[in-house]
């Protein structure tokens, strides 16, 4: 098996971006302070991914990377995938030519459970030209598919006028509900390309605030200089949405304040220790349910949960060091029941939900998360 494909299945969560400084607050125009508008780059790079532990793993066979809920009745959106890259992860593990890279809509079709009807695909590569031909696909009956566009960090290098006019006429699209995932990455790039990232983010801000489309934001280990740049760039009535949130308590607040549309990402990350602060947010009531919307964030992670349902229904053998090769919208209701269980938590203390009719299931956190995802990208689910 090869070594990335062992690093991506027993990774831990990435460690948390360190705390706003409290004197930098409450902010102030850049030209008042007389300092640029990057102002808060760190002085060293991040030195690249942590080391995990790598065992000795066995894959759970392809075919039943097919999630099945049989009690679940609500249909649901996944507001946080990567279609593509998560059917090309499993050609290549499988060594499987069955479904053409190209054919996502067979790969939906083959793996997700009838109630996942919707998903918006976030596609960050702006150079794959392919990639926008997917709107056109003949998808299976009821299933909607959105999509999302942008320059992710990683290309902001790429980035040139002919990227930027080309994202601006693939906006107009009916089914390209947002722009995005693009933000700042500090924790896998060289510091060299954080002032090129920094200037393509703002352009897309740009195109996104005069075209009124909602904006994806990716921010890692960059909490200071992507908050400095959304304050500068965007109004507060624009509709931002924070990518599969595990940053600071104090960088989450400050959006969900400043930008009164704005919501934040809960993902699997919330099953794993490292993001055990997202979910102490929402048992505070810090993050309220019509502030969250729920994605899977396929194929990076496969939530903690997903692995005592296999042993529920379609693998009652799993053995455990057996492992899924990707996370996919499949297994989103498994960050529902988490998202549910810490809500239910704060009720019970509080003498709320003394009644188990009142107490959140999985089925009312999706339908909480299809509200706000119709709502902040205008579709039906």
């Amino acid at each position: 098996m090869a070594r990335s494909l062992l690093t991506h299945l027993t990774r831990t969560i990435p460690r948390k971006s360190p705390p706003f400084k409290n004197h930098l607050y409450p902010y102030t125009p850049t030209q008042k302070r007389n300092i640029n508008v990057i102002r808060y780059a760190p002085a060293n790079h991040p030195k690249g991914r942590k080391k995990v532990h790598e065992a000795n793993l066995e894959l759970v066979p392809r075919a039943e990377h097919k999630i099945q809920w049989e009690g679940l009745k609500i249909k649901y959106i996944d507001t946080h995938t990567h279609l593509h890259s998560t059917l090309q992860q499993m050609k290549d593990v499988f060594n499987d030519g069955s479904i053409p890279s190209t054919r996502i809509d067979r790969f939906v079709a083959n793996f997700f459970p009838e109630q996942c009807t919707a998903v918006v695909d976030v596609l960050g590569n702006m150079e794959d030209l392919t990639l926008f031909s997917s709107a056109g696909l003949p998808w299976r009956e009821g299933f909607n598919y959105y999509f999302a566009i942008g320059a992710h960090p990683y290309n902001a290098i790429a980035y040139d006028n002919r990227i930027n006019d080309l994202l601006i006429r693939i906006l107009s699209n009916k089914q390209c509900v947002a722009l995005g995932e693009c933000g700042l990455d500090y924790f896998r790039t060289d510091s060299t390309s954080w002032p090129t990232q920094r200037q393509v983010f703002i352009r897309q801000l740009a195109i996104a605030v005069f075209a009124r489309k909602p904006i994806l934001i990716y921010t890692r280990d960059a909490e200071r200089d992507t908050f400095s740049i959304l304050h500068d760039n965007v109004p507060a009535d624009h509709k931002l949405h924070i990518q599969s949130f595990t940053g600071s308590q104090e960088f989450g607040m400050k959006v969900l304040k400043q930008w009164p549309n704005s919501t934040l990402g809960i993902t699997g990350a919330i099953t794993y220790s490292g993001a055990h602060h997202v979910l102490e947010m929402i048992e505070k009531e810090e993050i309220p349910l019509n502030r969250m919307m729920l994605g899977s964030k396929s194929p990076f992670i496969i939530p903690k949960g997903i692995y005592p349902h296999l042993v529920k229904t379609t693998r009652p053998k799993l053995k455990q060091k057996e492992k899924l090769v990707v996370g996919h919208s499949g297994m989103l209701p498994v960050v529902a029941e988490a998202v549910a269980g810490v809500i239910n938590k704060t009720l019970k203390w509080r003498g709320d939900g003394a009644k188990d009719e009142w107490l959140h299931k999985v089925d009312s956190v999706l339908k909480s998360s299809n509200e706000v995802a119709e709502k902040f990208f205008g579709i039906k689910v």
